[in-house]
């Protein structure tokens, strides 16, 4: 799947502008399959409810008012709304699902995470069965990735009217996306999850560096510690990034997606494996120099972390 997180609070999106942003987000990858019928579905509960269902045009570009529409149903109850659209390209089937509130694909154990869109392919490429994103883009990853790319030049053209806690604001759909990841089962762990957008990256960059540290050790530091580090050292990183991604950057958005391997999510699994491994010997030095100096405070522990992964980034 690929899933999709908004920033909601940070943003001060008012619920009901936090549903619409989502359903924005759905349907700019909807569109980046190009003009085609999709059946929408709307539920209560559990997706088995069904509310209502109907035929939707699926536009290459989509105006606020079809936004609105789409997203009228969360006013009136329905907890999910499903796009489910046939032959998108490498020819697979998507089902698009946005919900209410991104805490109810964790309750349900859809995932380990809050998410606010889920995108399920399915179908066959080239005799290869398509039961998620990693088998998707082993299966035709320039297809998968021009695809990807199309959904997100959307997300960087489109604006969006949102009523937020100090009134009503146009914001850009992009400034509203916390981060977008293609996972190979229900877990979004970097081990599982190939990330495609962080904003602000050093944030996420930092929330995923923390969940790849050796747990006894990051604890010493705790994500405030890696974020700092990740702040002071963010330009080695990217360049140790290079050499697994290919990377756009522009104002605070990073955009990822793994380069040619076979398959590309052989550079993702080796990209995570030598981060983890920096990320064991940092914690690990940084732990030993503060014994060492008898200077147990935090902030000498996390100056000791950010040295460490400075150096272990020059030499790699």
């Amino acid at each position: 799947m690929i899933g999709i997180k908004l920033w909601r609070s940070r943003a001060g999106l008012l619920p009901t502008s936090a549903r619409r942003a989502a359903t924005a987000v759905a349907l700019a990858f909807a569109s980046a399959c190009g003009p085609r019928q999709a059946v929408v579905y709307t539920w209560r509960g559990t997706p088995d409810v069904v509310l209502d269902q109907r035929i939707r045009e699926i536009k290459r570009r989509t105006a606020e008012e079809e936004i609105a529409e789409l997203a009228e149903p969360f006013k009136h109850g329905a907890e999910g709304v499903v796009l489910q659209i046939d032959n998108c390209p490498p020819g697979v089937s998507l089902e698009i699902e946005i919900y209410a509130d991104p805490r109810i694909p964790k309750a349900a154990a859809i995932t380990d995470d809050e998410l606010d869109v889920i995108i399920e392919p399915s179908g066959y490429v080239k005799d290869t069965h398509i039961k998620d994103f990693y088998t998707l883009i082993a299966a035709d990853p320039d297809t998968v990735r021009s695809w990807i790319e199309d959904a997100l030049r959307e997300i960087y053209i489109k604006n969006i009217t949102v009523a937020t806690y100090r009134g009503p604001r146009t914001h850009p759909l992009r400034r509203l996306i916390a981060w977008i990841k293609a996972t190979k089962n229900w877990s979004l762990h970097p081990r599982n999850a190939i990330p495609l957008w962080y904003r602000p990256w050093p944030y996420q960059l930092a929330r995923d560096l923390y969940q790849l540290s050796p747990p006894d050790y990051r604890r010493l530091a705790g994500p405030t510690g890696i974020k700092r580090a990740v702040r002071k050292t963010g330009d080695l990183l990217l360049k140790t990034l290079q050499k697994y991604y290919h990377l756009e950057r522009e104002e605070k958005i990073l955009r990822l997606y793994p380069k040619a391997a076979s398959p590309p999510t052989k550079s993702h699994e080796a990209a995570v494996k030598h981060l983890e491994k920096i990320l064991q010997e940092v914690y690990k030095e940084a732990a030993e120099k503060v014994i060492q100096t008898r200077d147990l405070r935090w902030p000498t522990y996390v100056d000791a972390v950010t040295q460490a992964l400075e150096n272990k980034l020059k030499q790699s």
